[in-house]
C-alpha cells in the first residue's frame, strides 16, 4: 500500500513536467509556424510547404489560417484529396457548410 502511495505522489510530481513539455511542444510549433511562412514568402507556389504549415495551423486551432492555406493548394490543385479533407475539415471546426471547393 505504501508502494502505491508512493507511486502516486511521484505520478503528481510529473504534473508541472508534463506542463513544461506542452508549453514548449506549443513554442516549437509556433516557431515552426514562422519558419514555413518564410519559405512561402520567398516560394508562395510551394504547395508541399504550404501543406505542412495548414496541418500545424490546425493543430494549433487556427482553422481560419489553415482553412486559407488548404484553399490555395485546392486552387492550384483541384485533385488534391488531403487539401480537400482540410478544408472539409477547417469548415466544419468553424461551423461553416461544408461545401466542396
Amino acid at each position: 500500500m505504501a508502494m502505491a502511495a508512493q507511486r502516486g505522489e511521484e505520478d503528481q510530481s510529473l504534473f508541472p513536467l508534463s506542463e513544461s513539455l506542452k508549453k514548449n511542444e506549443k513554442e516549437e510549433e509556433r516557431d515552426r509556424v514562422s519558419e514555413l511562412q518564410e519559405i512561402l514568402a520567398v516560394c508562395p507556389s510551394d504547395l508541399a510547404t504550404r501543406g505542412r504549415l495548414a496541418m500545424l495551423l490546425e493543430r494549433l486551432g487556427r482553422q481560419a489560417d489553415a482553412l486559407a492555406n488548404w484553399t490555395v493548394i485546392v486552387d492550384h490543385s483541384p485533385n488534391d484529396l488531403q487539401a480537400r479533407e482540410g478544408v472539409a475539415r477547417c469548415r466544419r471546426e468553424m461551423g461553416s457548410a461544408a461545401k466542396s471547393p
